[in-house]
């Protein structure tokens, strides 16, 4: 008897009383808070509007186009970067997830208080907190990016590949020994460069 009268309790309290039709009320039903964020995304470009809840994220344009949509639960990867140049402070968040890569930006003054800046952070912070919810298994990194990896690298490898020709040319062709005793030093210089630019970027990892 005590086990029927258990089931039937969590029954209701599970599936409710069909009789009771006052048991769900709108303000009881726990829905994603909206966050909206509006900065300029450079001086003489227009705005971008970011509008975040515990679910997705949306960026827009300030006329209202889609300019990317993601759902944070499906995010694998966040890269923020920024480097400053002649007063400018570029600053920029690669969302990575199951669609095209969402990118935020925003290019403001050196200010520390820029209010199109100030804006950009407070929806970087609000999204990286976030995601420490909708999506934990999601790496955050920041820094550098993959590209400018991949140049420096590319520019050791020159550097490097430079250096063993000038080796096998000094090695294998006539040459004064003056000559051989002077490239030496540079040839092995030209190595070391090579090999530590590319040693630095590691264009491979990710």
């Amino acid at each position: 008897m005590l086990a029927l009268w258990s089931l039937r309790s969590a029954a209701k309290v599970l599936f409710l009383d069909a009789r009771d039709t006052n048991a769900i009320r709108p303000e009881s039903i726990s829905m994603p808070v909206a966050r909206t964020y509006e900065y300029q995304i450079a001086p003489l470009r227009g705005c971008e509007r970011v509008t975040l809840d515990d679910r997705s994220l949306t960026v827009t344009d300030t006329r209202g186009k889609v300019r990317g949509r993601v759902e944070l639960s499906s995010v694998t990867q966040v890269q923020i970067g920024d480097y400053a140049t002649r007063g400018i402070l570029c600053q920029w968040i690669d969302i990575h997830h199951a669609g095209p890569r969402v990118r935020l930006r925003c290019n403001c003054s050196l200010r520390p208080n820029d209010p199109e800046g100030a804006r950009y952070r407070a929806a970087a912070v609000d999204l990286i907190q976030t995601l420490q919810v909708a999506a934990p298994t999601a790496q955050i990194r920041s820094g550098d990016i993959a590209q400018w990896r991949w140049l420096v690298a590319a520019i050791g490898g020159i550097i490097l590949l430079g250096a063993i020709v000038n080796l096998l040319a000094i090695a294998f062709l006539e040459r004064p020994p003056s000559m051989r005793s002077d490239m030496t030093p540079v040839i092995i210089g030209m190595m070391a460069v090579g090999v530590l630019l590319i040693a630095c970027a590691r264009p491979w990892r990710r």
